[in-house]
């Protein structure tokens, strides 16, 4: 007889940095420890799923960003924790390495098994990257990659340009620049006139303009912009330009994101006519010809976010729209109101309540009608507008760190595993009348102050797990949790008389416990104090 054995689901979550998703084209791309996955979005008859995984070999090469190239949507570039910059190539359904740049140009990485290709390094370097971006140039046959690289006492900012005419690209490192005094935690890149502008974001509370021409040699910080207080986390430039206006997003621990608008010699004149709207910071020398120059100005500051900003990101095809995200749990969609003539909150969207940490980053879909966050727990978060209104999308979720221990249901209905992220996680299927059945996480048992090593679902409704600390906790489930999985699951309730005094009605964590506490209707007041300083598990 034979058996045959496929794939149903995949449950994972986003890594916790900066950059680490990215949405172009059908996919959401995101890292994971040593993997990449894609994720295709919710569609009418089933919830998003994860389509693709690839890998790393090393054991300890932990993908730090993830990106899309600009106007390449069949390429990602990825950054490592051991300095490796891999571009990547999305053929169907799958992801696939195709080069692996360094020092010298790149290497064209071959692919064993289709279906299971591997990622060889040849070099461990000793310092990390910490965020990537890139370019494609199709008019020009041009593709530009860049990435920031942290080293133990200093950092460096590195430049791959190849031509992508044939097949396979032939990239060369055209530049590398040492900063020595700080750090880069950021960068971006997009074209004007005859060549590159690549910003870069430091700890110094600085913002470093670089210019890369088509044809000439790399000309390092032609100009810095200084209006931040704190470390500059994200930025990016616009995605809608023509030949003489463009701008940059940049957001900053200091709870605030800036809006610098670059324009010509000719709006110049413009701006200074009207009396008190412009106020010129600084100017860009690049000399395109004899008759024009490139301003940068201060444009907004735009501040409501109560703690600092890890994500900003422009709407495709409109530079009037951005969005952000904090570790305040808040994303944000500004919009530029032509009337008032100032930038307004259109939507602020976030999620209430858990223990998870807020945002590290944020986009817009293609269309730019959804935005997806990531936030510190390793959830994806995302909302469509809906004629005018904002609704939740569910995503796939999973432990955003190894997974040290799985059990299954004794009859196999749903699946309880814990990891390195701390938390205990109960999975089963949604099942849905006229839709595909899916896989997802119902439950988060458990968040605890120390790594997760062990469990055992001892019994219906009962499971053991085992920490760190060398402490083992018994489980019992509360009656919330019996009702949605029997509503969600169509798993008959299997909750005694007895058991449910048990495990009583719902449980709550203590905002500076271990353990959850169990609660029921009959003593709701004596916990009123526990549920305004932690959190309450309804399933």
């Amino acid at each position: 007889m034979k058996v045959s054995i496929k794939g149903v689901n995949i449950s994972v979550g986003c890594d916790r940095n900066s950059d680490t998703a990215d949405w172009d084209n059908e996919f959401i791309a995101f890292s994971s420890e040593r993997n990449i996955f894609l994720l295709r979005p919710e569609t009418d008859d089933s919830a998003a799923q994860i389509e693709s995984v690839n890998y790393f070999t090393h054991d300890q090469s932990c993908i730090n960003t993830v990106k899309y190239v600009k106007n390449g949507k069949n390429y990602l570039v990825s950054g490592s924790c051991f300095g490796s910059v891999v571009v990547w190539k999305i053929v169907g359904n799958n992801i696939f390495p195709k080069y692996l740049l360094h020092k010298n140009g790149c290497c064209v990485l071959d692919v064993d098994d289709a279906k299971t290709p591997k990622l060889l390094i040849d070099e461990k370097m000793s310092f990390s990257v910490l965020r990537v971006a890139g370019l494609c140039l199709p008019d020009r046959n041009l593709f530009f990659v860049i990435a920031c690289f942290d080293e133990a006492k200093s950092s460096n900012l590195r430049v791959w340009k190849a031509g992508c005419s044939s097949e396979n690209f032939a990239f060369q490192l055209c530049a590398c620049t040492l900063f020595e005094t700080c750090s880069l935690y950021s960068c971006d890149l997009t074209p004007y006139n005859d060549g590159i502008l690549v910003a870069t974001g430091h700890t110094d509370w600085m913002i470093r303009i670089h210019f890369l021409p088509y044809d000439g040699e790399f000309q390092n910080t032609v100009l810095v912009l200084s209006s931040h207080k704190d470390w500059i986390e994200s930025l990016h430039f616009s995605t809608v330009q023509d030949s003489s206006t463009f701008y940059l997003a940049t957001g900053s621990l200091d709870k605030t994101i800036k809006v610098w608008k670059f324009y010509t010699t000719q709006q110049q004149s413009e701006n200074d006519a009207e009396e008190g709207l412009f106020f010129k910071i600084s100017t860009l020398l690049l000399f395109f010809d004899e008759n024009e120059k490139c301003y940068v100005i201060n444009d907004a500051t735009l501040v409501n976010h109560e703690q600092a900003v890890y994500g900003v990101r422009w709407c495709p095809g409109d530079n009037k729209k951005l969005v952000s995200c904090s570790v305040d749990k808040s994303v944000i969609i500004w919009k530029y109101d032509m009337q008032l003539n100032c930038w307004c909150e259109e939507k602020v969207l976030g999620e209430v309540g858990g223990q998870a940490a807020g945002f590290y980053g944020i986009m817009f879909s293609p269309d730019g009608q959804s935005v997806m966050a990531h936030s510190f727990d390793g959830s994806l978060h995302c909302w469509k507008c809906d004629q005018g209104n904002w609704k939740s999308v569910i995503m796939p979720s999973g432990h955003a760190r190894r997974v040290r221990d799985v059990d299954w249901d004794s009859r196999g209905q749903y699946i309880v595993s814990c990891g390195n992220d701390k938390t205990t996680r109960l999975f089963g299927w949604w099942k849905r009348k006229g839709k595909k059945t899916t896989f997802h996480e119902l439950s988060r048992a458990q968040v605890h102050g120390y790594e997760m090593a062990c469990l055992s679902v001892t019994r219906r409704g009962e499971l053991v797990s085992g920490g760190e600390e060398k402490v083992l906790r018994v489980f019992n489930a509360p009656t919330s949790f019996v009702e949605l999985l029997s509503s969600v699951c169509e798993v008959e309730r299997f909750l005694e008389n007895e058991d449910r005094l048990v495990a009583g009605d719902r449980a709550v964590m203590p905002a500076l416990g271990l353990s959850n506490i169990s609660i029921s209707d009959d003593n709701d007041d004596k916990y009123n104090i526990n549920f305004k300083n932690g959190t309450v598990f309804l399933a």
